[in-house]
Parts: structure tokens; sequence; C-alpha cells
């Protein structure tokens, strides 16, 4: 039984992009126990960027949280370029 669960967590680590998870981990508003449900929302984090705010509020269990990412993905970067 035991390696029938190893089996199935090792399974499931190779259908994602660690690197990506991780990103999407420390974003605002993505918390320990939303995570997964995002991840199961959209196919990457690029379609992530683009979902409405209601969709988010939906995958993540919270109007403020889905506010917060939202806000954060759609925020201007300051030009490095003088």
């Amino acid at each position: 039984m035991l390696w029938l669960m190893v089996k199935i967590c090792v399974f499931r680590a190779e259908n994602y992009n660690t690197s990506a998870i991780e990103f999407l981990r420390r974003l605002p508003g993505v918390t320990d126990s939303n995570y997964r449900a995002v991840m199961d929302g959209c196919n990457s984090l690029a379609e992530l960027a683009l979902l409405p705010v209601e969709r988010l509020a939906e995958l993540m269990g919270s109007q403020k949280g889905a506010r917060t990412l939202k806000e954060f993905l759609d925020a201007k970067c300051p030009s490095m370029i003088s």
C-alpha cells in the first residue's frame, strides 16, 4: 500500500512543472490551501494571468485573494531603462 501511495505521488509530480509550482505558491493571494485548485483550473502561468477575477475567486475560494492576485498580475512594471 505504501508503495502505491509513493508511486501516485511521483506520478503526480511528473505531471507538473515544479519550478512553476514554486513560483505560483509565492504569488500574493495564493495559499497552501488553494494552490492545487488554481493549478487544476488553468494549464499555465500565462493562462492564470488572463483569468478574470471572478474565475480566480472561484478557484481560490476567496474574493480578497483573487483581487490581490489579479492586481499583482496586472500591475505595471517600472522601467529599468531611463
